[in-house]
Protein backbone atom coordinates (compact mmCIF):
# COMPACT_ATOMS: atom_id res chain seq x y z
CA UNK A 1 0.00 0.00 0.00
CA UNK A 2 1.31 3.39 -0.94
CA UNK A 3 2.17 5.81 1.87
CA UNK A 4 -0.34 8.42 0.61
CA UNK A 5 -3.14 5.82 0.53
CA UNK A 6 -2.32 4.71 4.09
CA UNK A 7 -2.35 8.32 5.34
CA UNK A 8 -5.73 8.95 3.72
CA UNK A 9 -7.16 5.76 5.26
CA UNK A 10 -5.82 6.67 8.74
CA UNK A 11 -7.25 10.18 8.48
CA UNK A 12 -10.70 8.86 7.58
CA UNK A 13 -10.51 6.39 10.50
CA UNK A 14 -9.57 9.12 12.98
CA UNK A 15 -12.40 11.36 11.78
CA UNK A 16 -14.87 8.50 12.20
CA UNK A 17 -13.67 7.77 15.77
CA UNK A 18 -13.91 11.47 16.60
CA UNK A 19 -17.50 11.65 15.37
CA UNK A 20 -18.44 8.58 17.42
CA UNK A 21 -16.90 10.05 20.58
CA UNK A 22 -18.63 13.39 20.02
CA UNK A 23 -22.01 11.72 19.51
CA UNK A 24 -21.45 9.68 22.67
CA UNK A 25 -20.76 12.81 24.73
CA UNK A 26 -23.86 14.56 23.37
CA UNK A 27 -26.18 11.63 23.98
CA UNK A 28 -24.78 10.54 27.36
CA UNK A 29 -26.84 11.45 30.43
CA UNK A 30 -26.05 10.69 34.06
CA UNK A 31 -28.17 7.99 35.59
CA UNK A 32 -28.42 9.95 38.86
CA UNK A 33 -28.83 13.67 39.58
CA UNK A 34 -26.42 15.45 41.93
CA UNK A 35 -27.55 15.22 45.56
CA UNK A 36 -29.97 17.98 46.60
CA UNK A 37 -29.55 20.01 43.40
CA UNK A 38 -32.76 19.98 41.38
CA UNK A 39 -33.45 22.50 38.60
CA UNK A 40 -35.77 25.35 39.62
CA UNK A 41 -36.35 29.06 39.02
CA UNK A 42 -33.11 29.96 40.75
CA UNK A 43 -31.37 26.61 40.21
CA UNK A 44 -32.50 25.13 43.56
CA UNK A 45 -35.87 23.44 44.11
CA UNK A 46 -37.03 22.44 47.62
CA UNK A 47 -40.16 20.76 46.26
CA UNK A 48 -42.73 23.56 46.33
CA UNK A 49 -43.75 26.01 43.63
CA UNK A 50 -43.45 29.63 42.53
CA UNK A 51 -46.51 31.90 42.91
CA UNK A 52 -47.80 35.27 41.75
CA UNK A 53 -48.09 38.08 44.27
CA UNK A 54 -51.86 38.55 43.85
CA UNK A 55 -52.55 34.94 44.86
CA UNK A 56 -51.21 35.67 48.37
CA UNK A 57 -53.78 38.39 49.09
CA UNK A 58 -57.13 37.01 50.20
CA UNK A 59 -60.01 38.19 52.42
CA UNK A 60 -60.56 36.18 55.57
CA UNK A 61 -64.30 36.87 55.28
CA UNK A 62 -66.78 37.78 52.53
CA UNK A 63 -70.05 38.71 54.23
CA UNK A 64 -73.39 39.31 52.49
CA UNK A 65 -75.81 41.48 54.49
CA UNK A 66 -79.49 40.80 53.77
CA UNK A 67 -82.55 41.85 55.79
CA UNK A 68 -80.89 41.78 59.20
CA UNK A 69 -79.01 38.57 58.36
CA UNK A 70 -75.29 38.09 57.83
CA UNK A 71 -74.39 35.39 55.33
CA UNK A 72 -71.09 33.89 54.23
CA UNK A 73 -69.89 31.04 52.06
CA UNK A 74 -70.26 27.51 53.42
CA UNK A 75 -66.99 26.67 51.69
CA UNK A 76 -64.27 29.20 52.68
CA UNK A 77 -62.38 28.51 49.43
CA UNK A 78 -65.14 30.53 47.80
CA UNK A 79 -63.79 33.68 49.51
CA UNK A 80 -60.64 33.44 47.38
CA UNK A 81 -62.62 32.62 44.24
CA UNK A 82 -64.89 35.63 44.80
CA UNK A 83 -61.88 37.94 45.29
CA UNK A 84 -60.13 36.61 42.19
CA UNK A 85 -63.31 37.23 40.19
CA UNK A 86 -63.41 40.79 41.51
CA UNK A 87 -59.97 41.37 40.03
CA UNK A 88 -61.41 40.84 36.53
CA UNK A 89 -64.07 43.53 36.95
CA UNK A 90 -63.69 46.94 35.29
CA UNK A 91 -63.95 49.81 37.79
CA UNK A 92 -64.99 53.29 36.65
CA UNK A 93 -65.59 56.75 38.16
CA UNK A 94 -62.77 56.47 40.66
CA UNK A 95 -62.71 59.18 43.33
CA UNK A 96 -61.42 59.90 46.83
CA UNK A 97 -63.40 61.95 49.31
CA UNK A 98 -63.22 62.92 52.96
CA UNK A 99 -65.25 60.38 54.88
CA UNK A 100 -66.15 61.58 58.31
CA UNK A 101 -69.74 60.62 57.60
CA UNK A 102 -71.01 57.07 58.14
CA UNK A 103 -70.78 54.70 55.20
CA UNK A 104 -74.05 54.19 53.37
CA UNK A 105 -75.91 50.92 53.77
CA UNK A 106 -73.92 48.20 52.07
CA UNK A 107 -74.72 44.70 50.87
CA UNK A 108 -71.31 43.00 50.79
CA UNK A 109 -68.33 43.37 53.13
CA UNK A 110 -64.80 42.01 52.61
CA UNK A 111 -62.53 41.79 55.67
CA UNK A 112 -58.77 41.19 55.31
CA UNK A 113 -56.47 39.68 57.94
CA UNK A 114 -53.94 42.50 57.59
CA UNK A 115 -54.13 46.23 56.96
CA UNK A 116 -53.17 46.91 53.34
CA UNK A 117 -51.98 50.08 51.56
CA UNK A 118 -54.48 51.71 49.22
CA UNK A 119 -51.84 51.59 46.46
CA UNK A 120 -52.33 47.82 46.40
CA UNK A 121 -55.80 48.39 44.93
CA UNK A 122 -54.15 49.62 41.74
CA UNK A 123 -52.33 46.29 41.46
CA UNK A 124 -55.36 44.15 42.22
CA UNK A 125 -58.13 45.81 40.20
CA UNK A 126 -58.68 47.17 36.69
CA UNK A 127 -59.46 50.90 36.81
CA UNK A 128 -60.36 52.91 33.71
CA UNK A 129 -58.98 56.08 35.30
CA UNK A 130 -55.35 54.93 35.68
CA UNK A 131 -54.01 58.48 36.00
CA UNK A 132 -56.01 59.12 39.17
CA UNK A 133 -54.86 55.80 40.60
CA UNK A 134 -51.21 56.82 40.18
CA UNK A 135 -51.85 59.77 42.52
CA UNK A 136 -53.17 57.70 45.41
CA UNK A 137 -52.41 59.07 48.88
CA UNK A 138 -50.67 56.99 51.55
CA UNK A 139 -53.17 55.29 53.84
CA UNK A 140 -54.24 51.79 54.76
CA UNK A 141 -57.48 49.84 54.68
CA UNK A 142 -58.67 46.49 56.01
CA UNK A 143 -62.23 46.36 54.63
CA UNK A 144 -64.09 46.87 51.38
CA UNK A 145 -67.81 47.50 51.02
CA UNK A 146 -70.10 46.97 48.03
CA UNK A 147 -73.58 48.43 47.57
CA UNK A 148 -75.99 47.12 44.92
CA UNK A 149 -77.81 49.97 43.18
CA UNK A 150 -81.13 48.57 41.91
CA UNK A 151 -82.14 51.65 39.87
CA UNK A 152 -79.03 51.57 37.64
CA UNK A 153 -78.02 47.88 38.02
CA UNK A 154 -74.56 49.03 39.14
CA UNK A 155 -72.35 48.32 42.14
CA UNK A 156 -70.56 50.94 44.22
CA UNK A 157 -67.24 49.85 45.77
CA UNK A 158 -65.97 51.78 48.80
CA UNK A 159 -62.57 51.35 50.45
CA UNK A 160 -62.36 53.42 53.67
CA UNK A 161 -59.10 54.35 55.38
CA UNK A 162 -58.50 52.69 58.73
CA UNK A 163 -58.50 56.06 60.48
CA UNK A 164 -61.81 56.97 58.85
CA UNK A 165 -60.46 60.16 57.27
CA UNK A 166 -60.86 59.21 53.60
CA UNK A 167 -62.67 56.77 51.36
CA UNK A 168 -61.80 55.60 47.86
CA UNK A 169 -64.80 54.88 45.67
CA UNK A 170 -65.42 53.32 42.25
CA UNK A 171 -68.35 51.91 40.28
CA UNK A 172 -68.90 48.60 38.48
CA UNK A 173 -71.36 49.20 35.66
CA UNK A 174 -71.64 45.61 34.40
CA UNK A 175 -75.30 44.60 34.77
CA UNK A 176 -74.44 40.88 34.54
CA UNK A 177 -72.19 41.11 37.61
CA UNK A 178 -74.89 43.09 39.41
CA UNK A 179 -77.56 40.48 38.62
CA UNK A 180 -75.35 37.55 39.64
CA UNK A 181 -74.70 39.11 43.05
CA UNK A 182 -78.35 40.06 43.52
CA UNK A 183 -79.46 36.51 42.77
CA UNK A 184 -76.79 35.03 45.05
CA UNK A 185 -78.02 37.05 48.02
CA UNK A 186 -81.67 36.36 47.20
CA UNK A 187 -81.26 32.61 46.71
CA UNK A 188 -78.65 32.14 49.48
CA UNK A 189 -77.29 29.22 47.43
CA UNK A 190 -73.96 28.09 48.86
CA UNK A 191 -74.32 30.55 51.77
CA UNK A 192 -74.85 30.01 55.48
CA UNK A 193 -75.68 32.25 58.43
CA UNK A 194 -72.85 34.10 60.21
CA UNK A 195 -72.96 35.74 63.64
CA UNK A 196 -71.73 39.29 64.21
CA UNK A 197 -69.36 39.96 67.11
CA UNK A 198 -68.66 43.62 67.94
CA UNK A 199 -69.77 46.76 66.13
CA UNK A 200 -68.79 48.97 63.20
CA UNK A 201 -65.37 48.55 61.63
CA UNK A 202 -64.34 46.48 64.66
CA UNK A 203 -67.02 43.86 63.98
CA UNK A 204 -66.13 40.39 62.78
CA UNK A 205 -68.25 37.42 61.77
CA UNK A 206 -68.19 33.69 62.49
CA UNK A 207 -70.26 30.84 61.01
CA UNK A 208 -73.26 30.02 63.16
CA UNK A 209 -73.28 26.28 62.45
CA UNK A 210 -70.15 25.10 60.60
CA UNK A 211 -70.69 21.73 58.94
CA UNK A 212 -68.68 18.97 57.25
CA UNK A 213 -65.51 19.40 59.28
CA UNK A 214 -62.83 16.71 59.02
CA UNK A 215 -59.60 15.86 60.79
CA UNK A 216 -56.86 14.90 58.31
CA UNK A 217 -53.72 12.80 58.64
CA UNK A 218 -50.90 13.29 56.11
CA UNK A 219 -47.56 11.76 55.28
CA UNK A 220 -44.69 14.24 55.32
CA UNK A 221 -41.44 14.79 53.46
CA UNK A 222 -38.54 16.52 55.16
CA UNK A 223 -36.74 19.21 53.17
CA UNK A 224 -32.96 18.86 53.21
CA UNK A 225 -31.32 21.94 54.77
CA UNK A 226 -28.52 21.50 52.21
CA UNK A 227 -30.91 22.91 49.61
CA UNK A 228 -31.47 26.07 51.65
CA UNK A 229 -27.72 26.44 52.15
CA UNK A 230 -27.30 26.38 48.38
CA UNK A 231 -29.82 29.17 47.83
CA UNK A 232 -29.24 31.42 50.89
CA UNK A 233 -25.44 31.57 51.00
CA UNK A 234 -23.75 33.42 48.15
CA UNK A 235 -20.78 31.04 48.20
CA UNK A 236 -21.93 27.66 49.58
CA UNK A 237 -18.41 26.25 49.29
CA UNK A 238 -17.34 28.41 52.24
CA UNK A 239 -20.11 27.04 54.50
CA UNK A 240 -19.26 24.45 57.13
CA UNK A 241 -21.58 22.25 59.17
CA UNK A 242 -21.11 21.99 62.92
CA UNK A 243 -22.07 18.30 63.18
CA UNK A 244 -23.04 15.35 61.01
CA UNK A 245 -26.72 15.10 61.95
CA UNK A 246 -28.98 17.03 59.54
CA UNK A 247 -31.71 17.13 62.19
CA UNK A 248 -29.70 19.43 64.48
CA UNK A 249 -27.00 20.89 62.24
CA UNK A 250 -25.78 24.47 62.22
CA UNK A 251 -24.39 25.86 58.97
CA UNK A 252 -22.15 28.93 58.93
CA UNK A 253 -19.64 30.79 56.76
CA UNK A 254 -18.33 32.70 59.77
CA UNK A 255 -20.86 35.51 59.33
CA UNK A 256 -24.27 34.16 58.34
CA UNK A 257 -25.82 31.14 60.03
CA UNK A 258 -28.56 28.63 59.28
CA UNK A 259 -29.78 26.68 62.32
CA UNK A 260 -31.83 23.49 61.98
CA UNK A 261 -34.22 23.27 64.93
CA UNK A 262 -36.97 21.04 66.38
CA UNK A 263 -35.26 17.83 65.28
CA UNK A 264 -35.12 18.84 61.63
CA UNK A 265 -38.62 20.32 61.40
CA UNK A 266 -37.77 24.03 61.14
CA UNK A 267 -34.89 26.31 60.11
CA UNK A 268 -33.79 29.77 61.18
CA UNK A 269 -31.45 31.68 58.87
CA UNK A 270 -29.74 34.80 60.17
CA UNK A 271 -27.59 37.19 58.13
CA UNK A 272 -26.25 40.04 60.33
CA UNK A 273 -26.12 42.81 57.75
CA UNK A 274 -24.39 45.81 59.40
CA UNK A 275 -26.41 48.43 57.54
CA UNK A 276 -28.88 51.10 58.54
CA UNK A 277 -32.48 49.81 58.56
CA UNK A 278 -34.39 51.73 55.88
CA UNK A 279 -38.11 51.42 55.27
CA UNK A 280 -38.91 49.14 52.34
CA UNK A 281 -42.51 50.13 51.84
CA UNK A 282 -45.27 47.55 51.64
CA UNK A 283 -45.16 46.80 47.91
CA UNK A 284 -41.38 46.40 47.83
CA UNK A 285 -41.49 44.16 50.91
CA UNK A 286 -44.24 42.01 49.41
CA UNK A 287 -42.62 41.64 45.99
CA UNK A 288 -39.09 41.13 47.34
CA UNK A 289 -40.19 38.34 49.69
CA UNK A 290 -42.18 36.62 46.93
CA UNK A 291 -39.21 36.80 44.55
CA UNK A 292 -36.85 35.35 47.15
CA UNK A 293 -39.13 32.40 47.97
CA UNK A 294 -39.88 31.82 44.29
CA UNK A 295 -36.14 31.50 43.66
CA UNK A 296 -36.10 28.10 45.38
CA UNK A 297 -39.73 27.06 44.72
CA UNK A 298 -40.36 27.56 48.42
CA UNK A 299 -44.18 27.67 48.51
CA UNK A 300 -44.67 24.16 49.88
CA UNK A 301 -48.42 24.53 50.35
CA UNK A 302 -51.17 27.14 50.06
CA UNK A 303 -49.92 30.28 51.83
CA UNK A 304 -51.58 33.68 52.32
CA UNK A 305 -50.29 36.99 53.66
CA UNK A 306 -50.77 37.07 57.42
CA UNK A 307 -48.99 40.25 58.52
CA UNK A 308 -46.41 42.85 57.52
CA UNK A 309 -44.41 45.12 59.83
CA UNK A 310 -43.00 48.07 57.88
CA UNK A 311 -41.05 49.33 60.91
CA UNK A 312 -38.84 46.22 60.83
CA UNK A 313 -39.29 45.21 57.15
CA UNK A 314 -40.79 41.90 58.29
CA UNK A 315 -43.46 39.86 56.54
CA UNK A 316 -45.25 36.63 57.51
CA UNK A 317 -47.16 34.13 55.38
CA UNK A 318 -49.52 31.55 56.88
CA UNK A 319 -50.37 28.10 55.58
CA UNK A 320 -54.00 27.43 54.61
CA UNK A 321 -55.81 24.21 53.90
CA UNK A 322 -59.28 23.92 52.33
CA UNK A 323 -59.53 27.70 52.65
CA UNK A 324 -58.95 27.68 56.43
CA UNK A 325 -55.87 29.09 58.21
CA UNK A 326 -53.50 26.59 59.84
CA UNK A 327 -51.94 27.27 63.27
CA UNK A 328 -48.99 25.67 65.07
CA UNK A 329 -47.44 26.85 68.33
CA UNK A 330 -43.91 26.10 67.04
CA UNK A 331 -44.22 28.10 63.82
CA UNK A 332 -44.49 25.09 61.49
CA UNK A 333 -47.36 26.72 59.55
CA UNK A 334 -45.56 30.05 58.96
CA UNK A 335 -42.90 31.51 56.69
CA UNK A 336 -41.28 34.65 58.06
CA UNK A 337 -38.82 36.99 56.33
CA UNK A 338 -37.06 40.17 57.37
CA UNK A 339 -34.94 42.43 55.16
CA UNK A 340 -32.23 45.01 55.55
CA UNK A 341 -31.47 47.09 52.49
CA UNK A 342 -32.19 44.62 49.66
CA UNK A 343 -30.91 41.48 51.40
CA UNK A 344 -32.51 38.83 53.60
CA UNK A 345 -31.73 39.54 57.24
CA UNK A 346 -33.76 36.65 58.66
CA UNK A 347 -35.70 33.74 57.17
CA UNK A 348 -37.67 31.24 59.26
CA UNK A 349 -39.68 28.38 57.83
CA UNK A 350 -40.77 24.77 58.24
CA UNK A 351 -38.62 22.01 56.78
CA UNK A 352 -41.69 19.77 56.46
CA UNK A 353 -43.80 19.30 53.38
CA UNK A 354 -47.27 17.75 53.67
CA UNK A 355 -47.71 15.01 51.08
CA UNK A 356 -50.34 12.27 50.83
CA UNK A 357 -53.57 12.05 52.78
CA UNK A 358 -53.58 8.99 55.05
CA UNK A 359 -56.93 9.33 56.74
CA UNK A 360 -59.96 11.62 56.94
CA UNK A 361 -62.29 11.55 59.96
CA UNK A 362 -65.47 13.58 60.41
CA UNK A 363 -65.02 15.92 63.36
CA UNK A 364 -67.60 17.68 65.50
CA UNK A 365 -66.83 21.21 66.67
CA UNK A 366 -68.86 23.70 68.73
CA UNK A 367 -71.34 26.01 67.01
CA UNK A 368 -70.70 29.73 66.72
CA UNK A 369 -73.22 30.36 69.49
CA UNK A 370 -71.39 27.92 71.78
CA UNK A 371 -68.05 29.64 71.05
CA UNK A 372 -69.42 33.07 71.98
CA UNK A 373 -71.08 31.71 75.12
CA UNK A 374 -67.86 29.98 76.18
CA UNK A 375 -65.78 33.14 75.67
CA UNK A 376 -68.30 35.28 77.55
CA UNK A 377 -67.97 32.91 80.53
CA UNK A 378 -64.18 32.76 80.24
CA UNK A 379 -63.35 36.40 79.44
CA UNK A 380 -66.28 38.32 80.92
CA UNK A 381 -66.01 41.96 79.93
CA UNK A 382 -62.68 41.11 78.31
CA UNK A 383 -64.57 39.71 75.34
CA UNK A 384 -64.76 43.31 74.10
CA UNK A 385 -60.99 43.15 73.58
CA UNK A 386 -61.22 40.26 71.14
CA UNK A 387 -59.87 41.19 67.71
CA UNK A 388 -61.17 38.14 65.88
CA UNK A 389 -62.47 34.59 66.02
CA UNK A 390 -61.72 32.10 63.26
CA UNK A 391 -62.33 28.50 62.37
CA UNK A 392 -59.08 26.84 61.30
CA UNK A 393 -56.82 23.83 61.69
CA UNK A 394 -54.48 22.96 64.54
CA UNK A 395 -51.26 21.56 63.00
CA UNK A 396 -49.98 18.66 65.14
CA UNK A 397 -46.72 16.86 64.35
CA UNK A 398 -46.92 13.21 65.40
CA UNK A 399 -43.84 11.07 65.97
CA UNK A 400 -44.57 7.53 64.88
CA UNK A 401 -42.35 4.54 64.16
CA UNK A 402 -41.39 4.07 61.36
CA UNK A 403 -42.91 7.19 59.75
CA UNK A 404 -43.91 10.46 61.37
CA UNK A 405 -47.07 12.21 60.16
CA UNK A 406 -48.99 15.48 60.47
CA UNK A 407 -52.52 15.89 61.81
CA UNK A 408 -54.76 18.84 60.88
CA UNK A 409 -57.53 19.11 63.43
CA UNK A 410 -60.48 21.54 63.03
CA UNK A 411 -60.46 24.06 65.89
CA UNK A 412 -61.65 27.52 66.88
CA UNK A 413 -59.06 30.28 67.36
CA UNK A 414 -59.28 33.76 68.83
CA UNK A 415 -57.10 36.83 68.39
CA UNK A 416 -56.33 38.49 71.71
CA UNK A 417 -53.63 41.11 72.39
CA UNK A 418 -52.47 40.89 68.78
CA UNK A 419 -51.86 37.12 68.64
CA UNK A 420 -53.92 34.10 67.62
CA UNK A 421 -54.45 31.29 70.10
CA UNK A 422 -56.51 28.12 70.15
CA UNK A 423 -59.75 28.27 72.15
CA UNK A 424 -59.33 25.48 74.66
CA UNK A 425 -62.60 23.76 75.34
CA UNK A 426 -61.86 20.49 73.58
CA UNK A 427 -61.40 18.38 76.73
CA UNK A 428 -64.91 19.27 77.86
CA UNK A 429 -66.35 18.15 74.50
CA UNK A 430 -64.11 15.12 73.97
CA UNK A 431 -62.99 13.88 77.42
CA UNK A 432 -61.21 10.88 75.95
CA UNK A 433 -58.89 13.12 73.88
CA UNK A 434 -56.02 15.13 75.36
CA UNK A 435 -54.57 18.31 73.96
CA UNK A 436 -51.06 18.05 72.53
Amino acid sequence: MKLETFKSFALVLLIGVSLLLTFGLWSYQKEYSPLDKNPAVGGIDIGGSAVKTNSLISPQSVIFHATNQHLGYKDPKENQRFFEEMQSWILTDFSIYNAKQKLSDYDIELIFPEELPIELANRLFSFTDSESMEKLPTWSFQRMYMTLNADASTITLQIPALNGSKTAQAVITDSVIYENLRQLIASREGLTEFLQVGEGQQAFYIPSKPTNQYKYLFTIQKISPNLLVETLFKNPDTVSRSNTELSSANYSNGISELRVEQNGRRMDYYNPIPKVLSNFGFMNLLEKSVDEINEHNGWTGDYKLMSADLATNSITYQMHYNGYPVYNQFGLSLMEMQFREQEIFSYKRSLLRIRNELEKEQWDIPSGEAVISHLEDRLGEGIKNLQGIQLGYQYNYKENDPNDYVELEPSWFMKLNGSWQRINFEERLNPQKKED
